[in-house]
């Protein structure tokens, strides 16, 4: 039995019990004997996860440095999910979302990790792309994990340009060059469940939980090798980014999606807003993972059981 964390997701049975390996259907929810013979057929062989199938394909990156990786996974922040303005409001309200959010952050470009060089107490230059450990001074618009002055926070160079923020540097991670716009998508693009596995392929970069091996007579666990903060927090500070520069007037951000009053542009590519909804007839927003169009079924309800 293999496990992450407590969670079951591959099991293989003994001969004696029929054989076979299992998989728990969980983290691919649309999987048919169809897409799995279309995934072995490019190299895809026993997928536990749309992450997997990416990363089954995917260049083999040189794993880096265990110290830096240690200086970014300690941080709880991540994407930024937030009922901005709790209350009930008339007037035509709309729900955009990020056309595949983080295949579109990739192609911003991912850092090469052969040109990392790490820092301490490092005068943050204008100049300089990294990832930084620091204190930021806190500012009411800004996403909710930069506005508390007491507690460091992971953030990058990208990100502080764009709010326009200083930030008092405790450590931090430059580079010098950045993987090809398409180092993502090629990948991606290989696979018959391309939109789906561009929606998951970076978790596996900041994975914390152990991956735990079980037979009858012992268990033992395997780190994620793979683990690459640095990328995925990059990622997730990009899609935050792109989503505070339309938040103005939002009364609601949720990790790819925003509800305004207002028109966005749209358009078919990666990266593009797509309108979701429209409620001509106002909304309620009565806490972060929850709103509904007035008189109507709330369209988030995070945490409430399914009837």
């Amino acid at each position: 039995m293999w496990l992450l964390g407590t969670r079951p997701v591959s099991g293989q049975l003994s001969a004696k019990q029929g054989g076979g390996l299992w998989k728990g259907l969980d983290r691919m929810p649309k999987l048919t004997p169809e897409l799995l013979d279309r995934l072995e057929d490019v190299g895809v062989r026993h997928p536990s996860s749309y992450s997997d199938c990416y990363h089954q394909l995917a260049p083999v990156v040189k794993r880096i440095k265990h110290s830096y990786n240690g200086m970014f996974n300690w941080w709880s922040g991540g994407a930024w999910e937030e009922a901005l303005k709790p209350g009930v409001y008339k007037g035509v309200w709309k729900r955009y979302d990020l056309r595949s959010a983080y295949r579109w952050a990739s192609t911003l470009g991912l850092p090469d990790v052969a040109t990392f060089r790490a820092w301490k107490r490092y005068r943050y230059p204008e100049n300089v792309n990294g990832l930084w450990v620091g204190y930021v001074e806190p500012r009411k618009d800004l996403p909710n994990v930069f506005r508390n002055a007491t507690t460091p926070v992971v953030i990058s160079s990208e990100e502080l340009r764009a709010y326009k923020i200083q930030l008092d540097v405790l450590y931090g991670v430059t580079w010098s060059e950045t993987l090809p716009p398409d180092y993502i998508g090629r990948t991606l693009d290989r696979l018959p469940c391309a939109k789906d596995a561009g929606r998951a392929y970076w978790g596996r970069w900041i994975a914390r939980d152990p991956l735990i091996c079980k037979t009858p007579n012992k268990t033992w666990q395997l780190h994620n090798r793979t683990a690459n903060f640095i990328w995925g927090w990059l990622l997730v500070g990009r899609v935050r980014l792109r989503l505070w520069k339309r938040a103005q007037y939002a009364v609601h951000v949720y990790v790819d999606e925003v509800v305004v009053p207002h028109d966005l542009p749209t358009g078919p590519n990666v990266g593009d807003w797509s309108l979701k909804e429209t409620y001509p007839n106002g909304i309620a927003v009565k806490r972060t993972g929850w709103y509904a169009p007035l008189g109507g079924q709330p369209v988030m309800a995070t945490g409430v059981a399914a009837a």
